[in-house]
């Protein structure tokens, strides 16, 4: 379970100007902060390899990949998160360096630490995205990915892979996520 780091509520214009000048990334949720402290090793090669397949499959698409150290907001919200692996083709969110709104792809490598919070919270609020098609799941620990992607009317569906052979499928892009490829297994 995350924690804020202190009793304080911030301004978003402190949280900015502190998130910038720090060393710790932090997400801002109702004017508190909360630390996003270091990965394992486990989870910063399962984020690579999704960035990786994703760049490699969106190629040519107009689609730019993220990982890890660039914020989204959600919008209306004073809500900033740093997801693990994203997508957008926005262009409001190419002229922005440093926070986008419009993703149409998040990725949450789950640990214990996050683990309720990316399933539910985040989840909760990243809905609130207009333009976000999908959010993903992946355990690091075990392979099992949970790909909820929403349909034509709007409605969120869940897809679980758990098998070596299965692969996450991204019909919006035309794309399929191998899981060997997600877990090294190749």
């Amino acid at each position: 379970m995350i924690q804020a780091i202190d009793d304080k509520i911030y301004t978003v214009e402190e949280y900015i100007q502190l998130d910038e000048a720090s060393d710790i990334r932090h997400e801002f949720i109702n004017g508190q902060l909360y630390d996003m402290s270091g990965a394992s090793d486990l989870h910063n090669e399962i984020c690579y390899n999704l960035t990786f397949l994703l760049k490699t499959h969106l190629a040519g698409k107009d689609y730019k990949v993220y990982m890890e150290g660039v914020k989204v907001k959600i919008q209306e919200e004073d809500h900033y998160t740093y997801p693990d692996v994203f997508v957008t083709n926005h262009p409001d969110d190419l002229q922005n360096k440093y926070i986008k709104q419009y993703p149409v792809l998040l990725i949450e490598v789950l640990s214990d630490r996050t683990r309720k919070y990316d399933t539910i919270d985040k989840f909760i609020q990243y809905q609130k995205i207009e333009t976000l098609e999908y959010y993903i799941l992946v355990e690091p620990e075990f392979m099992y990915v949970n790909c909820f992607s929403k349909d034509d009317k709007g409605e969120w569906q869940s897809a679980i892979c758990n098998k070596i052979e299965d692969s996450v499928p991204l019909k919006k892009f035309a794309i399929e996520l191998p899981l060997k490829g997600i877990y090294n297994l190749q």
